[in-house]
Protein backbone atom coordinates (compact mmCIF):
# COMPACT_ATOMS: atom_id res chain seq x y z
CA UNK A 1 0.00 0.00 0.00
CA UNK A 2 2.84 2.61 0.96
CA UNK A 3 4.63 1.28 -2.22
CA UNK A 4 1.62 2.16 -4.02
CA UNK A 5 1.58 5.60 -2.48
CA UNK A 6 4.99 6.55 -3.01
CA UNK A 7 4.78 5.70 -6.90
CA UNK A 8 1.54 7.72 -7.18
CA UNK A 9 3.61 10.91 -5.71
CA UNK A 10 6.89 10.75 -7.42
CA UNK A 11 4.65 10.47 -11.01
CA UNK A 12 4.15 13.79 -11.19
CA UNK A 13 7.70 14.78 -10.48
CA UNK A 14 8.87 12.44 -12.66
CA UNK A 15 6.77 13.02 -15.60
CA UNK A 16 7.70 16.89 -15.55
CA UNK A 17 11.38 15.96 -15.29
CA UNK A 18 11.26 13.37 -17.86
CA UNK A 19 9.06 15.56 -20.44
CA UNK A 20 11.85 18.83 -19.27
CA UNK A 21 14.90 16.49 -20.18
CA UNK A 22 12.76 15.10 -23.78
CA UNK A 23 12.48 19.12 -24.40
CA UNK A 24 15.64 19.95 -23.95
CA UNK A 25 17.12 16.87 -26.31
CA UNK A 26 15.39 17.90 -29.05
CA UNK A 27 15.41 21.40 -29.05
CA UNK A 28 18.65 20.98 -29.15
CA UNK A 29 18.35 19.20 -32.42
CA UNK A 30 16.00 22.07 -33.23
CA UNK A 31 12.75 20.21 -32.87
CA UNK A 32 10.31 22.31 -31.76
CA UNK A 33 7.17 20.24 -31.99
CA UNK A 34 8.30 18.02 -28.88
CA UNK A 35 7.66 21.10 -27.44
CA UNK A 36 4.11 20.84 -27.89
CA UNK A 37 4.31 17.48 -26.84
CA UNK A 38 6.06 18.42 -23.61
CA UNK A 39 3.81 21.42 -23.12
CA UNK A 40 0.70 18.77 -23.05
CA UNK A 41 2.67 16.18 -20.62
CA UNK A 42 3.32 19.04 -18.08
CA UNK A 43 -0.63 20.51 -18.50
CA UNK A 44 -1.93 16.69 -17.75
CA UNK A 45 0.75 16.47 -15.04
CA UNK A 46 -0.40 19.54 -13.64
CA UNK A 47 -4.22 19.01 -13.98
CA UNK A 48 -3.59 15.07 -11.84
CA UNK A 49 -1.24 16.49 -8.96
CA UNK A 50 -1.94 20.87 -9.09
CA UNK A 51 0.32 23.31 -7.72
CA UNK A 52 3.78 21.45 -8.06
CA UNK A 53 6.06 23.94 -8.11
CA UNK A 54 8.36 22.02 -10.09
CA UNK A 55 5.88 20.85 -12.46
CA UNK A 56 4.63 24.48 -13.03
CA UNK A 57 8.46 25.64 -13.37
CA UNK A 58 9.25 22.84 -15.88
CA UNK A 59 5.76 24.39 -17.92
CA UNK A 60 6.99 27.34 -17.81
CA UNK A 61 9.69 26.96 -19.48
CA UNK A 62 8.47 24.19 -21.91
CA UNK A 63 5.74 26.76 -22.92
CA UNK A 64 7.66 29.89 -23.06
CA UNK A 65 8.69 29.72 -26.88
CA UNK A 66 5.40 28.75 -28.27
CA UNK A 67 3.06 29.81 -26.25
CA UNK A 68 3.88 32.78 -23.80
CA UNK A 69 0.42 32.68 -22.56
CA UNK A 70 0.61 29.83 -20.55
CA UNK A 71 3.99 30.28 -19.50
CA UNK A 72 2.83 33.27 -18.00
CA UNK A 73 -0.05 31.63 -16.10
CA UNK A 74 2.22 28.87 -15.04
CA UNK A 75 4.69 30.82 -13.70
CA UNK A 76 2.41 33.35 -11.87
CA UNK A 77 0.88 30.64 -10.06
CA UNK A 78 4.53 29.03 -9.03
CA UNK A 79 4.89 32.98 -7.71
CA UNK A 80 2.17 32.66 -5.73
CA UNK A 81 2.70 29.57 -4.29
CA UNK A 82 6.60 30.16 -3.75
CA UNK A 83 6.44 33.20 -2.48
CA UNK A 84 10.82 34.54 -1.61
CA UNK A 85 12.30 31.34 -2.56
CA UNK A 86 15.15 30.52 -5.45
CA UNK A 87 12.60 28.81 -7.62
CA UNK A 88 10.15 31.60 -7.31
CA UNK A 89 13.39 33.83 -8.22
CA UNK A 90 13.95 31.65 -11.43
CA UNK A 91 10.05 31.91 -12.26
CA UNK A 92 10.27 36.18 -11.71
CA UNK A 93 13.58 35.53 -14.14
CA UNK A 94 11.79 33.44 -16.80
CA UNK A 95 8.71 35.61 -16.99
CA UNK A 96 11.53 38.79 -17.74
CA UNK A 97 12.49 37.06 -20.60
CA UNK A 98 9.28 36.42 -21.78
CA UNK A 99 7.72 39.88 -20.94
CA UNK A 100 10.96 41.27 -22.87
CA UNK A 101 10.43 39.44 -25.92
CA UNK A 102 7.05 40.88 -26.28
CA UNK A 103 8.22 44.31 -25.84
CA UNK A 104 6.45 44.82 -22.41
CA UNK A 105 9.63 46.67 -21.06
CA UNK A 106 8.45 47.61 -17.73
CA UNK A 107 6.73 44.47 -16.98
CA UNK A 108 9.92 42.66 -17.38
CA UNK A 109 11.94 45.57 -15.50
CA UNK A 110 9.47 44.81 -12.54
CA UNK A 111 10.15 41.18 -12.57
CA UNK A 112 13.97 41.81 -12.57
CA UNK A 113 13.54 43.40 -9.44
CA UNK A 114 11.69 40.95 -8.09
CA UNK A 115 14.34 38.51 -9.02
CA UNK A 116 17.34 40.95 -7.45
CA UNK A 117 15.50 41.23 -4.27
CA UNK A 118 15.13 37.32 -3.88
CA UNK A 119 18.48 36.93 -4.70
CA UNK A 120 19.76 39.21 -2.01
CA UNK A 121 17.13 37.98 0.50
CA UNK A 122 18.63 34.56 -0.07
CA UNK A 123 22.54 35.21 -0.39
CA UNK A 124 24.36 34.50 -3.61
Amino acid sequence: MLHEIDIDLAAPRAAAQAADRHRRIWQHRGIARLDDQAVEELQRSDSLHPNMSETLYALGRAAAVLNPNVAEQALMHLVELEKDTSLAGQAYLALAGIHRKEGKTEQAAREMQEYSRIQNVRGP
